[in-house]
């Protein structure tokens, strides 16, 4: 698959985007196995196209191919076919004009497809300067062999015919998307439907000449009555759709999906809050629902690794757990656009197979932590959502970033999540707290002395699990011993759940969290 990014100037996340790859680097080859050096002359047909009714095409042929999983067998353009092989050299030429300044149409000439294709890349980008090259070295084949080129040898490996038609196709509807041709261009091996590899006779298949009496038409053209379907053409009902965030085996979903700009907007009050709290929010609230970070950080890579695909669609919520808190060790610098996608597909990766979010993650500069990755993937998405554009790099700072933590239970009870942290929270009381008539009311004094009546016991849980990131009240009403008993109610997917803190100690014989004495009179306090 493939991705493109434009250039842009950036506030918290600069730009300044460097080009790696010299062109004096490449291995660049002409891959056509003819040894002739006559060139044939092109046979136009007479059509002519604009630069925008180029990248219109190409954005309808990305589309296809990446639905269809092959290519198409003409894409029409004012009303006429342009077949995949006359296409390519439209897409090549186009390429080079915009980056050369020139607005021409852009002539259609017939174009024999070639008999077999190659593809050996291994996954990665190109920069500019190479598929400007490659572009240059495709036309250059094309107008010598008056046959479209099998594939070509760029410095990821051999791109074969259906994979260039592909990358130039982005790259096109990159330019009329953006008005600007991409820095460089994300790289996978073809998967999907393409011409066998070269057969024995390959050679004297790609250097047979072309007549010029009497116009060829391109073979992939239909007549529009009889002509049947090039069979490589799917139908589209069993099209794969293109995946806009699994459903593993170690993740559940809770019911919500989110826009790409939804996810983009939290992100920017994700970024302030960071900025100016230098923690983590317990949540952020996304369309009337609350979402908590280590959720968010897998909307957000999702986020990142669809842009990489090109999927637009909406992006689902599921339950990964918050990771365990873990020094900063972040090494000041930047983290260029591929290396931040990278991470963000094995930040997804990682939730996906785990069920939890990363402690940590390894980089060029050093370790990202779990709260850093959340800050730095919140830059990224509100640079994108501000800008309608991916930044080339983020800047990493050696700062530290804390979670929303309690030191309360010794500091034991961080991490807590949903009613496995309920359920965490109930042993830690029957184990190390109890509960004495007289004792504390107030949660410093049930931390020092280990006792507390009622009250101090649901202040002391309550403000353990508001640190955590729950939503909690703590509820009073009457029992036979009290007028003015308290507990808890803690919100478990929308529905408010008891805990009471007083019936799980030992001298009310270890009861389950949930079970009450009492029905709610009055609410004293909510924490958020």
């Amino acid at each position: 698959m493939l991705l493109l990014f434009s250039a842009a100037a950036l506030l918290n996340v600069n730009y300044s985007y460097g080009t790696d790859v010299e062109a004096s680097d490449l291995d660049i080859n002409n891959q056509l196995e003819d040894s002739s050096n006559i060139k044939k002359e092109l046979v136009p047909t007479g059509n002519s196209y604009s630069t925008a009714q180029v990248g219109d095409a190409a954005n309808r042929v990305k589309n296809f191919i990446e639905t269809h999983k092959t290519l198409p067998n003409f894409v029409t353009i004012s009303n006429q076919r342009v077949p995949m092989s006359d296409f390519l050299l439209i897409l090549s030429t186009t390429t080079i004009d915009v980056n050369d300044g020139k607005n021409g149409q852009k002539v259609q000439y017939s174009i024999q497809e070639p008999a077999h294709s190659r593809d050996q890349i291994t996954t990665g980008t190109i920069q500019k300067s190479e598929y400007l090259n490659l572009a240059k070295d495709i036309k250059t084949q094309i107008e010598t062999n008056s046959q479209a080129t099998p594939f070509v040898t760029s410095s990821r490996g051999t791109l074969s015919y259906e994979s260039l038609i592909y990358v130039y196709s982005r790259i096109a509807a990159f330019n009329w998307n953006q008005k600007t041709l991409p820095n460089f261009a994300s790289i996978a091996p073809w998967n999907g439907q393409k011409l066998p590899d070269s057969p024995a006779n390959a050679a004297q298949q790609e250097t047979k000449p072309v007549a010029t009496q009497p116009a060829p038409q391109p073979a992939p053209q239909p007549a529009p009555q009889p002509a049947p379907q090039p069979a490589p053409q799917p139908a589209p009902q069993p099209a794969p759709q293109p995946e806009t965030n699994s459903n593993p085996n170690k993740l559940t979903a809770v019911g919500n999906s989110f826009t790409k700009a939804q996810i983009g907007e939290a992100a920017v009050r994700v970024r302030n809050f960071i900025n100016n709290n230098g923690v983590l929010p317990n949540f952020i609230t996304i369309s009337g629902k609350r979402v908590e970070m280590a959720p968010f950080l897998l909307m957000m890579a999702t986020s990142l690794d669809n842009t990489n695909k090109g999927i637009n669609g909406a992006i689902q919520e599921f339950n990964p757990q918050k990771p365990a808190n873990k020094p900063s060790k972040n090494i000041a610098g930047r983290i260029n656009a591929p290396e931040y996608l990278q991470i963000a597909n094995l930040i997804k990766s990682h939730m996906e197979s785990t069920g939890k979010a990363p402690e940590s993650q390894s980089t060029s500069l050093g370790i990202l932590n779990y709260e850093s990755m959340v800050l730095y993937y919140s830059r990224i998405l509100s640079f994108e959502y501000q800008n309608k554009a991916l930044a080339n790099f983020v800047t990493v700072s050696a700062s530290t970033i804390q979670n929303s933590v309690t030191n309360l239970g010794k500091g034991q009870l961080n991490g807590l999540q949903r009613t496995a942290g309920l359920e965490t929270l109930a042993r830690y009381i029957n184990q190390n707290l109890n509960h004495r008539g007289g004792a504390a009311t107030t949660a410093a004094g049930v931390e020092s002395t280990g006792f507390g009546d009622c009250w101090g016991l649901s202040d002391w849980a309550a403000k353990v699990l508001s640190a955590n990131g729950y939503t909690v009240r703590v509820v009073q009403g009457a029992t036979s011993y009290s007028y003015n008993h308290r507990w808890l109610n803690v919100m478990i997917n929308g529905k408010w759940t008891s805990f009471e803190p007083s019936l799980v100690t030992k001298r009310y014989g270890s009861k389950h969290y949930t079970a009450t004495c009492s029905s709610v009179r009055d609410i004293i306090v909510t924490y958020n």
